[in-house]
């Protein structure tokens, strides 16, 4: 009776799970503050499930993680103000829905995040349009979709544009969706009009295609690229050339500030949303952030803690290689990896991966690596 009991809490707790995590997956195209639900969600299937808290305490790295929200912490209360507080719950609450994923993912809650991102794709992608002839009256507007801002929106575009031709070269079905989807995360990257985002996807694209040995890939970003290269050519305006010197001007200031703030307490650092106290509303066009993931993180949480982050990130990566070495999901983790490779790419010169959208989908993807447990059952 004990077994059978226990039997049915482990199945009423997948069940719970498997709900939470769609809701996240149906978060990444949603307005950004939707993903309160879900979060909300997730505290009472921690707080009620002691086999959830087990299953996270027991993701590798785990302790690192805590170490890293510790140091953001202590270095937000000595140094930060209420905006600071406020920052620091909110990355605080990230880690944990980067371990509950991580503790609780299934394939089937992944298929769900891909076909949403698909659909999701084509929804950002006409109202994007619908922005663009509204409010592009007098030139030089950039669509946001549903995100904070375009740069966001381009972000999410090349992730989809790398999920989608993953879905199309393991040959799934539903194949008007996903060229519906590939068209709408075009879209979106022209109508963001972001340099780093159009080449943080095809950077994507073409890491997907050499790591998944496909001819016809290769044959398909050739096109493509043909294709994006003739339309550039034609309408320059689309790279807005004409603000590169003035951009990059703009990103080695932010830069300064943020590598000054960073002398000042390198171990610990200054704390979350640190860089706009330590600007002094100096920092060029109001900007409140350093505009690179590396400096924006030694700089809140220190030397040490982006550290201690690097090490659970590590591990991730680890299982995700450990999952690939598996015939059925090794083009799934693949374009985990290469999501991951575009975050930190583009973030060299932005940090778009704070977007709640953006980072619930890495982190959707990165849970993959949970999927290596299952590969040790299946031994068993």
């Amino acid at each position: 009776m004990r077994c059978m009991g226990g039997h049915d809490d482990s199945q009423r707790s997948n069940q719970q799970n498997d709900i939470v995590v769609r809701l996240f997956a149906a978060c990444t195209c949603l307005p950004p503050y939707c993903a309160v639900v879900p979060g909300l969600c997730m505290i009472w299937c921690i707080m009620t499930d002691g086999n959830t808290r087990r299953r996270m305490w027991s993701v590798p790295f785990v302790k690192s993680l805590t170490g890293f929200v510790a140091v953001l912490l202590l270095s937000t209360l000595r140094y930060g103000d209420a905006k600071s507080m406020l920052t620091c719950a909110g990355v605080s609450a990230a880690m944990v829905v980067m371990v509950y994923l991580r503790a609780v993912i299934t394939r089937k809650g992944i298929r769900f995040f891909l076909n949403i991102a698909m659909m999701g794709s084509i929804a950002n992608a006409v109202i994007a349009t619908v922005q663009a002839l509204v409010f592009d009256t007098a030139g030089g507007y950039r669509a946001t979709g549903l995100f904070y801002n375009p740069n966001y929106f381009a972000m999410m575009s090349g992730f989809v544009l790398v999920l989608a031709l993953y879905l199309w070269f393991s040959r799934m079905s539903n194949k008007l969706l996903i060229i519906a989807a590939i068209t709408g995360a075009f879209v979106g990257l022209v109508l963001s009009n972001s340099r780093t985002g159009l080449f943080c996807a095809l950077f994507g694209a073409l890491l997907l295609i050499l790591w998944m040995k496909t001819r016809r890939g290769a044959l398909y970003f050739a096109l493509s690229f043909g294709a994006i290269t003739a339309v550039l050519i034609c309408f320059p305006q689309l790279l807005r050339l004409d603000e590169l010197g003035t951009s990059f001007g703009t990103r080695t200031e932010l830069w300064h500030i943020a590598m000054e703030g960073i002398k000042q307490r390198p171990l610990l650092g200054q704390g979350a949303w640190s860089f706009v106290r330590i600007a002094h509303g100096t920092a060029p066009m109001g900007e409140i952030h350093a505009h690179n993931l590396l400096l924006e993180l030694i700089l809140s949480s220190g030397i040490l803690g982006t550290a201690l982050l690097g090490l659970y990130l590590f591990g991730n990566l680890r299982g995700l290689v450990r999952v690939r070495r598996r015939e059925q999901d090794a083009g799934l983790s693949s374009a985990a990896l290469v999501l991951f490779c575009m975050v930190l790419l583009h973030g060299l010169f932005d940090v778009t991966v704070f977007a709640p959208q953006n980072a619930v989908a890495l982190m959707l993807m990165l849970a993959v690596a949970g999927l290596v447990k299952e590969q040790r059952t299946d031994k068993k």
